[in-house]
């Protein structure tokens, strides 16, 4: 519900921004985390867990173009990758101590706790982004029929592909990491290794964002995708701790690196009013990667068989990206 309710919210961002502005956007996307947190907390119905996870897919989809294209345009053309990468690192690190904290809470006193203080830190980023004078604040352009043929171009379709790949593997991560570790080396490592998997993430997104500056998009690409077929075929093999950490080591790299090359990307082709259709447009196939992986997990990681042949098969993928990668040209400048 959360990625499928991201896509269409992305393509309306422009009449929200027309009309109430797009730092209250922004205000919006990162407030409908804590309404998401505090429903869950005060419901247990379905219905209510299904509203929940649709605004907290709307919300993210408005912090996550609007947010990111606000950053964008507020940051100079030779730290695009470096301002995102510094962004994604924050989520990184921000889920390795929300799964190490919230856990805590879980077992000590139980989900509806856990929920109410997962509502606290969005709030505490409101009142940190009111603080934040900036300079370029621009609405967005309409979307059109015109506008999208202007977007949809060959190295656009790449890019989209190579993030519905990335983000595949990382659906995977997110829905089966915990399966594969229980059944691979036991469940006493799923917290462990769980944690070090984003404190990761979170430390190649600051290193990816710099690698996207100073060698440019398209080497940045193929390193990640390099990194996430040597990963997939671990991942298959893995039946120590070592190779999960090391496995789950070179996803990192390649799951964080992805997408803020891509972030990177656009705003290196894309003006500033243009930059949040770029990013509806290629990121509806982010969404659609980890919805199509979060559905196909279970049937994937049912048997130690499928398992191993589900990881070659994305190994392959991620061989297709690297190649896919040397043909997809626009923002390849570097500014080292």
């Amino acid at each position: 519900m959360i990625y499928i309710s991201q896509i269409p919210s992305r393509f309306f961002i422009h009449k929200l921004e027309k009309l109430l502005g797009q730092i209250p956007v922004v205000f919006i996307g990162i407030g409908g985390y804590a309404i998401y947190a505090f429903i869950f907390a005060l419901s247990n119905k379905l219905f209510s867990f299904f509203l929940a996870t649709s605004i907290l897919g709307f919300s993210s989809a408005l912090f996550w173009t609007s947010g990111v294209v606000l950053l964008l345009n507020n940051t100079s053309i030779e730290r695009y990758g470096r301002a995102v990468g510094a962004l994604y690192a924050g989520v990184g690190f921000g889920t390795a101590v929300g799964v190490l904290w919230l856990n805590k809470i879980l077992a000590d006193f139980g989900g509806k706790t856990m929920f109410s203080l997962a509502g606290i830190p969005p709030i505490i980023g409101l009142l940190l982004l009111s603080k934040l004078r900036l300079e370029n604040v621009v609405v967005s352009k309409a979307i059109t029929l015109n506008s999208l043929k202007e977007i949809a171009t060959r190295e656009t379709f790449m890019v989209s592909i190579l993030l519905f790949i990335s983000s595949f593997s990382y659906g995977i991560v997110y829905s089966g990491f915990s399966i594969l570790i229980s059944r691979e080396i036991g469940l006493a490592w799923i917290g462990a290794l769980s944690i070090s998997f984003y404190l990761l993430k979170s430390l190649f997104s600051k290193v990816g964002g710099s690698i996207s500056d100073f060698f440019g998009r398209r080497f940045s690409f193929i390193i990640s995708f390099v990194f996430g077929a040597l990963a997939s075929l671990m991942l298959g093999l893995a039946k120590s701790p070592i190779a999960f950490i090391v496995s789950g080591a070179l996803l990192g790299f390649q799951v964080s690196t992805v997408s803020v090359n891509a972030n990177a990307w656009v705003a290196d082709i894309a003006s500033l009013s243009d930059r949040s259709n770029y990013m509806a447009f290629i990121f509806t196939f982010n969404a659609l990667g980890v919805a199509v992986s979060l559905l196909a997990s279970g049937y994937l990681l049912a048997t130690p068989e499928r398992t191993l042949t589900a990881f070659i098969s994305f190994a392959i993928l991620n061989v297709i990206a690297v190649i896919i990668s040397f043909f997809a040209r626009g923002g390849e400048n570097t500014y080292a």
